[in-house]
């Protein structure tokens, strides 16, 4: 149906051929089915309708890119046109060169969407970006040793599903459930989709850290689990992406966000947006199927999508792959089949979340065994074709889904008439076999991945993964604004922290990832300040205040994300958190006239801890100028340190913070 005060692309057609817009019969016969331009002499017919439906396939909306080729329309005599019911004489040329025209029209509009649309994708991309600081082309990446395979079962770490809600709540059921797998009688006609859906509620809904609900749900399934001997943390999705990368597939415009926790690299999937609208032009029925398909457990009928977490080797590496299940598919058995629901004519809307609100892990659903976790797709029936897996078989081999349901539709009316089940594991193995090269450069490309971010300064590592060009290399680029992608708390429980026997309590680079010091407190020399043996209580002095003494070529910075220094070599653009050793002091203890004064105290308040220690300088000649140590610690998490030396004799300053 046409928008009232725009032109239906018949209406315009016509007007292109200079045709009444009235006419109710076939503009170039007499008759209502058929008709058509008598090319004189042999010329060929071409009927209005499908001239019509070839202009409506090039239809210049938003939403659809038109494909000029599409448009068959073509005369090759330039000998006159007679219609047969008004034998008015139409130049053949005149109507070529309107249509050629017409394609100009659409194609420049085709190209002006696309570079509207690359524009979009390129600020995305370049969002919170800085210079590159490595490139990976494909050919630079050599396959491990180790074969790459799917030999045993995955463990569970954990599974929840997100409550549908608009409150401004965000909870999650732990352990939730998928929805159970219950056909109706078949054949049974769904209705295409429609609204907007949202392709992954971990970030639709929580932005900023998307693996918090995860974690929240590791909290009351594994409590103690230990992410220490994992080496990868990423989406399903993400895993497919670097793997058709290493296939040497063509697609560009994507974009991950790379985290280091300790040494677990976490990958982030960031894009344009996470919300799809169905569209009307080409109709999908993907989401109905899921929804007339399946029934969700009892008490999870407010519940949202399914999502679980689990942990298998690949190759040399531990990867933790976390990814909505579909459903739980039980084998079959006798039993009444279910009355099929009424189908919801109601577009789906958008719900609006608060992406700020905490979130609250709720005890609600019960395990379900990986074993019966099944993948739901769709498929449009054609005669002449088999069913056909590829696109989509990697999904289920790294989800480690055992059960594949396709669901088998009329194009025309969305009727299902039959669904194909399979056993996943033959398919998936002969695909790891055809994929094998690439599996094994997937590989080292995560480990070249992680060891990259082991070389950044920290405490906050962390990188963006981007390809810009559809055939171009990976390039790692820096982040502006970095932050922790795992909660403090969090953190805290779920990883070991590393021993770290060389080092004292206080002294420089004693911490972890957040800052904190071993024992959790930063120490200095506490009341072990003196004064010169000599000459005690006999003058005053004092060390130079101001930041630490650096030698030559070397620079202090901030590490604003961490509120800590750390310092810069010019020469080498080499960083480190503790200071180079700095140059030789002027002498202070020459006119020391009074030393051995000692002052020390011990403040805690709340999680604040302060120690400090003074002691007096030395005497005349500058023998052993020493002052305590001093301590400090709060919620940032701080741990420097220097040692500042004289000529005769020597100062020392220990600084820690937890």
């Amino acid at each position: 149906m046409a928008v009232p005060g725009t032109q239906s692309q018949e209406d315009r057609l016509k007007d292109l051929l200079g045709i009444p817009r009235g006419e109710t019969r076939n503009a170039f016969g007499n008759g209502c089915h058929g008709g058509g331009v008598e090319l004189a002499p042999g010329g060929s017919a071409v009927p209005v309708k499908r001239l019509a439906s070839d202009m409506a396939s090039l239809s210049a909306s938003e939403n659809q890119t038109p494909d000029p080729q599409a448009l068959e329309f073509r005369l090759a005599s330039k000998e006159t046109a007679t219609l047969q019911d008004e034998n008015v004489d139409v130049e053949a040329s005149e109507i070529t060169q309107e249509v050629v025209e017409a394609e100009t029209i659409v194609d420049a509009a085709a190209e002006k969407r696309k570079a509207k649309k690359k524009a979009r994708i390129d600020k995305s991309l370049a969002r919170n970006t800085g210079a590159v600081l490595h490139t990976i082309p494909l050919e630079a990446l050599a396959p491990v040793q180790e074969k790459v395979t799917w030999d045993q079962d995955p463990e569970l770490i954990c599974s929840y599903n997100w409550q549908e809600s608009s409150d401004g709540t965000n909870v999650v059921f732990v352990p939730g459930g998928p929805p159970k797998w219950t056909p109706p009688a078949l054949p049974y006609k769904l209705q295409p989709d429609s609204g907007d859906h949202c392709t992954d509620l971990n970030y639709g809904r929580y932005p900023s850290r998307p693996y918090a609900p995860m974690f929240h749900a590791i909290e009351s399934m594994k409590p103690n689990f230990k992410f220490n001997d994992v080496d990868v943390v990423a989406e399903r999705n993400n895993l497919r992406t670097l793997l058709e990368f290493c296939q040497g597939k063509n697609f560009g415009g994507y974009r991950l966000d790379m985290h280091l926790v300790d040494q677990t690299l976490f990958l982030v999937k960031r894009q344009e947006k996470y919300w799809n609208r169905a569209s009307a032009g080409q109709p999908s029925y993907g989401y109905n199927f899921e929804e007339h398909f399946t029934r969700a457990e009892p008490g999870l009928e407010d519940a949202t999508n399914h999502y679980r977490v689990v942990q298998y080797p690949l190759g040399p590496l531990s990867v933790a792959v976390r990814f909505e299940a579909d459903a739980c598919y039980i084998s079959p058995h006798e039993e009444e089949v279910p009355e099929p629901p009424v189908p919801d004519s109601q577009p789906k809307e958008r719900q609006r979340y608060n992406q700020k609100a905490p979130i609250k892990a709720v005890q609600m659903g019960e395990d379900t065994p990986c074993s019966t976790i099944a993948e739901l797709k769709t498929q449009s029936y054609k005669p002449e074709q088999c069913l056909s897996y590829s696109s989509y078989v990697d999904q289920v081999w790294f989800g480690r889904t055992t059960h594949l349901l396709t669901g088998v539709y009329d194009r025309q009316d969305g009727t299902v008439r039959r669904v194909a089940y399979k056993d996943t594991r033959e398919m998936a193995a002969n695909w790891e076999d055809h994929v094998q090269d690439a599996l094994q450069k997937m590989v080292t490309l995560l480990g070249e991945l992680r060891n990259f971010l082991t070389k950044m300064p920290g405490p906050v590592r962390a990188a963006v993964l981007v390809r810009e060009e559809r055939d171009g290399p990976l390039q790692i680029r820096e982040m502006d604004f970095k932050h922790h992608i795992v909660e403090h708390a969090f953190y805290q429980r779920h990883w070991n922290r590393r021993a770290q026997p060389h080092l004292a309590p206080g002294s420089f680079n004693n911490t972890h990832p957040y800052g904190r010091a071993l024992n959790d407190r930063g120490r200095g020399g506490r009341g072990s300040g003196r004064g010169s043996p000599y000459f005690s209580n006999q003058g005053t002095s004092s060390i130079p205040p101001g930041p630490p003494l650096l030698p030559p070529g070397w620079t202090m910075h901030y590490d604003t994300s961490s509120r800590r220094p750390y310092f810069v070599e010019e020469a080498t653009a080499r960083s480190q958190w503790e200071p180079p050793l700095p140059p030789p002091l002027p002498h202070y203890g020459q006119f020391l006239r009074r030393g051995g004064a000692n002052n020390s105290r011990t403040v805690l308040d709340g999680r604040n801890t302060t120690s400090s220690g003074r002691g007096g300088y030395g005497g005349y000649g500058g023998r052993g100028n020493h002052r305590g140590g001093h301590g400090e610690r709060d919620r940032a998490g701080r741990n420097f340190g220097d040692t500042d030396y004289d000529r005769q004799g020597h100062t020392s300053r220990g600084r820690g913070a937890g």
